[in-house]
C-alpha cells in the first residue's frame, strides 16, 4: 500500500465507527450522493464508475456506515486516479455589463442592468435587471432563492438531485428545462417554455408543460408567455422554441373553431344594428385601416360596424392588440401585404355568434391580444365568407431593441406640465408629437412607439410595474402645418427618458394575401 493510501485508511479508522449489514441499495444511493458532492465542492466531472460499488473492497462493504462506505470509495479512487486540488471552485459565476465574476453560496446577486448567472453544471439563469436573487445550497441539489424580479432559467440535465428556484411563496423544482419565474409584492408567476417543473405552494403541487403558466394569487394576471419574455437578450430562440413545442396539430375541417352563426354585408350608417353605428367615426387611413367602429364583444356575440377588411385581417392573423392602432402597426411594417383595393377603402358590418362554452372574451383581453380562440374563429369567418387563401413565411427585418441607460432612467414630468394631466386616468395619452405615459407598464407603452418608428420594438430595459414619464418629439414624415420643435422619437426617449432605441434583426411571421373575393350579403 502506498503511503497515500495508508494515511487515507488511518484517518478514516480515527473518524468512523465500524457498523455491519449495510445494504447495495444503501450504498448505491450514498454513491450517488458523494459524487455530487464532489462535483460541486471541485468543479469536476467524474465518470459513473469511479464510485460503483464493485470497486469498493469487501473488507470495508460491512465495516462502515452508509456515508463512510461511499466517502471510502470516492477517496480511495479519486486519490489514485484523480489529482483533486483542495481549492473549493465556487457554484457560479456572473456574466454582466461589468464583465465575469465569481458568486459564492449565500451571496446576493443583485445586477442592476441584468445578467446572466451561470452554475457550476452549466445551467444559466438570466436575471432582468434590477432582480435579486441569491444561490443557496440544497439537501438534494442546489437552490436559487428569487428575492424580487425575473429570471428564465435555462437548466441542464440533472444527473442526480434537482435544482430548485425558491420566492416568498412557491418553490419550483425541475430537472432540465427552460422556464421564467417572476416574483413581485403581489406574488409569483411561473411559465414554462420549454421542458416540465413542478411548483409547490401551500403543500400542493402543479406540473406545467410549454406554454402554459400560474401565479401564486390569484388576483394576477396572466400576461402572455410571449409578452413575459419579451426583455430577454435570447427572446427569439425562446419565442421559436416554444412556438415549436406549442404549435397545436393540424385540425380537420370539420373541427375548426367557428362562430355558431355570422351576418356580414357592406356597412351602411343609416341601417346599422352594431352599438357603433353613426356618430362620424374615424376616417380610413392609406393604409386601409381604420373606419367608424368600435368593436363589441361579450360572451355571446362579436359585432363590428364600419371596419375594412383590411382591419379585420390583421385581426386575425395578427398577435397584437385587437384595434386600430394595431392596424396600423401591422400595416407599417408590411406584416400583411397584398390583395385587391377595395379590402382597404370598402366597410363592413361583421356580426357573429360565439358558440356557447367558448372562452369568453373581455374588452381588456382585446386590448392586450390574449384572444387565441377569437383570432381562430375569425379566420374561419374570413376564409368561409370572404374565400380568403393566406400564404405566411418568416423573415428577418430590421427591429429596435429598449434598452435603459446605466443607472436609473429619467422618468420625471417637466416642471409646471404634470399638473395639466393630474385628473387624467392611468394609461398613454397620444398627441401629435407628444407621449404622457401615467402609471402604465412599459407593455402598453410598446405598440406606440412601433408606430412610430414603422419596426418591431423589443423591450429589453428590464423594468417593471407601472412607469410615469414624458416625451416630446416630431413624429416621422410630419407635413402638418402645425410647427413642431422636437428632436426625432429616437433622441427624444434618450435626452429626455433615458431610454435608448438599437437597431437590431429579429424574425417575423409575414402574410401574404393571395386571393379574396366579396361575400354574398346576409
Amino acid at each position: 500500500m502506498n503511503p497515500r493510501s495508508r494515511k487515507t485508511g488511518e484517518i478514516l479508522d480515527q473518524s468512523l465507527g465500524l457498523y455491519s449489514d449495510v445494504s447495495p441499495e444503501e450504498l448505491e444511493s450514498s454513491r450517488e450522493q458523494t459524487l455530487r458532492y464532489l462535483e460541486t465542492e471541485t468543479g469536476k466531472t467524474f465518470p459513473q464508475q469511479v464510485l460503483a460499488a464493485d470497486r469498493v473492497p469487501p473488507i470495508w462493504r460491512w465495516r462502515w456506515p452508509v456515508a463512510g462506505a461511499a466517502v471510502i470509495a470516492a477517496v480511495l479512487t479519486i486519490a489514485v486516479l484523480t489529482p483533486v486540488t483542495r481549492r473549493q471552485s465556487p457554484p457560479a459565476r456572473l456574466e454582466d455589463g461589468s464583465g465575469s465574476r465569481k458568486i459564492a453560496y449565500g451571496e446576493v446577486v443583485r445586477p442592476s442592468a441584468g445578467g446572466m448567472l451561470v452554475l457550476s453544471d452549466q445551467s444559466r439563469v438570466e436575471m432582468r435587471g434590477e432582480s435579486e436573487l441569491t444561490l443557496e445550497r440544497a439537501t438534494d441539489g442546489v437552490q436559487i432563492r428569487l428575492n424580487r424580479g425575473d429570471v428564465i432559467v435555462t437548466a441542464a440535465k440533472q444527473r442526480t438531485g434537482h435544482l430548485y428556484v425558491k420566492t416568498k411563496d412557491v418553490i419550483v423544482s425541475v430537472v432540465g428545462t427552460v422556464f421564467l419565474v417572476k416574483t413581485g409584492e403581489e406574488g409569483s408567476r411561473i411559465a414554462v417554455i420549454q421542458g416540465e417543473v413542478h411548483v409547490q405552494q401551500n403543500g400542493e403541487e402543479k406540473k406545467l408543460h410549454p406554454g402554459e403558466q400560474v401565479s401564486s394569487n390569484p388576483m394576477m394576471k396572466l400576461e402572455p408567455v410571449s409578452a413575459e419574455i419579451a426583455w430577454s437578450r435570447e427572446v427569439e430562440e425562446h419565442l421559436a422554441m416554444l412556438q415549436q413545442l406549442t404549435a397545436p396539430l393540424p385540425v380537420p375541417p370539420e373541427k375548426r373553431i367557428v362562430f355558431e352563426e355570422t351576418s356580414v354585408k357592406p356597412y351602411n350608417p343609416s341601417s346599422s344594428t352594431g352599438r357603433g353605428a353613426g356618430g362620424g367615426g374615424m376616417s380610413i387611413m392609406p393604409s386601409g385601416c381604420g373606419g367608424n367602429y368600435p368593436i363589441q364583444i361579450d360572451p355571446g356575440r362579436f359585432v363590428v360596424s364600419g371596419a375594412t377588411l383590411h382591419s379585420v385581417i390583421t385581426w386575425a392573423y395578427g398577435t397584437g392588440p385587437i384595434n386600430y392602432n394595431s392596424c396600423q402597426n401591422m400595416s407599417a411594417q408590411n406584416v400583411v401585404s397584398g390583395g385587391p383595393g377595395w379590402i382597404r377603402t370598402d366597410l363592413w358590418e361583421i356580426q357573429a355568434t360565439i358558440p356557447q362554452g367558448s372562452l369568453s372574451y373581455t374588452p381588456e383581453q382585446l386590448r392586450k391580444g390574449d384572444v387565441p380562440q377569437l383570432r381562430m374563429m375569425l379566420r374561419a369567418l374570413l376564409e368561409d365568407r370572404f374565400s380568403i387563401v393566406m400564404q405566411n413565411e418568416v423573415k428577418e427585418v430590421p427591429a429596435y431593441a429598449l434598452t435603459a441607460e446605466t443607472g436609473a432612467p429619467k422618468l420625471t414630468i417637466p416642471a409646471g406640465v404634470g399638473s395639466m394631466f393630474a385628473n387624467d386616468p392611468p394609461g398613454i395619452l397620444r398627441e401629435i408629437g407628444l407621449f404622457h405615459v401615467k402609471n402604465a407598464p412599459m407593455s402598453d407603452f410598446i405598440p406606440d412607439l412601433e408606430r412610430q418608428t414603422a419596426r418591431p420594438v423589443l423591450d429589453r430595459t428590464g423594468l417593471t410595474g407601472p412607469l410615469t414619464f414624458w416625451v416630446n418629439y416630431t413624429p416621422q414624415n410630419y407635413s402638418l402645418s402645425i410647427p413642431l420643435t422636437g428632436p426625432s422619437i429616437a433622441v427624444a426617449l434618450q435626452e429626455q427618458v433615458g431610454l435608448k432605441l438599437e437597431n437590431i434583426k429579429t424574425k417575423v411571421e409575414v402574410w401574404v394575401i393571395k386571393s379574396v373575393e366579396k361575400p354574398t350579403p346576409n
